[in-house]
Formats: C-alpha cells, sequence, structure tokens
C-alpha cells in the first residue's frame, strides 16, 4: 500500500501516471491524424481540368495550395514547348510572342509582358471553372 500511495503522490522518481497522462493526448492526436489521412475527401471536380487551348496554344498546369502553379505552354502542331519573346510597340506598349522552335513559327502575339499573358490565362482559367464552362474539357472517364 506504501507503494501505491508515494505512485500517487510523486514520491516515486519516475511517475508513471503523469508519463500514462501525457500519453493519452498524444496518442489522440495521431488516432485523428491517421484517420484524417486515410479518409481523406476526393479532390475537387475542376482539378482534373489542367489543359486549355488559348491564345493558339496549348495550356497545362497543375493545382497547389494556392491555386494554379506550373502554368506552360505548347504548340498546338507539335506539342514542344514554346518560347516567348517580348517587344516594343508604339509609344511603351508592350507585346509577347509565343514561338515553337520546332516549327519554326510564331505560334501567338498578344498585348503585354509575359507575366501579364501568364496572369490572363490564369484568369481564364478561373471564369471557365467558376461558369462550369471547363466541364466541357475534361477527359472522358470511360
Amino acid at each position: 500500500m506504501e507503494n501505491l500511495v508515494g505512485f500517487l503522490y510523486l514520491e516515486d522518481p519516475d511517475p508513471l501516471w503523469l508519463l500514462a497522462l501525457l500519453a493519452i493526448p498524444l496518442i489522440a492526436v495521431i488516432v485523428i491524424t491517421v484517420t484524417a489521412f486515410l479518409s481523406s475527401a476526393p479532390p475537387p471536380e475542376f482539378q482534373s481540368y489542367t489543359e486549355e487551348r488559348l491564345f493558339n496554344a496549348v495550356w497545362r498546369w497543375e493545382y497547389g495550395s494556392s491555386g494554379i502553379w506550373n502554368l506552360a505552354c505548347f504548340c498546338q502542331s507539335c506539342e514542344s514547348r514554346l518560347v516567348y519573346s517580348e517587344g516594343q510597340i508604339g509609344y511603351g506598349g508592350n507585346v509577347t510572342k509565343l514561338i515553337c522552335e520546332h516549327c519554326t513559327r510564331e505560334v501567338s502575339e498578344t498585348e503585354g509582358d509575359y507575366d501579364y499573358l501568364e496572369a490572363r490565362v490564369k484568369r481564364e482559367i478561373d471564369r471557365r471553372i467558376r461558369t462550369g464552362e471547363y466541364k466541357r474539357n475534361l477527359p472522358s472517364s470511360n
């Protein structure tokens, strides 16, 4: 009986009950984390929408925690990754040309620099997601 009283009142140098008390929340956190990981919900349908044809190019991307990322453009004819060239037109206006080095042709010319072009593409993708228009371009599940 003395051993039990000493154990409960921290007279023992290794209070096992304190360790047990601390282990319970840790075990609960581990169980909750594993359960959440194993039963995670499927991604939203729009996340399978990763390709669109805009400005005479095929645009492909991935989704991350902050939205669209890894956006890249490809030639519609040969699937080569396009390069871009920025220039000026008129009095201070910018223009971006998308060029296929494999086909040796200019695919597209749009107003603004390349950052503006990427932002336009992202806005268009976002618009199509919000309106549901993207569904027509989803790969078929057959």
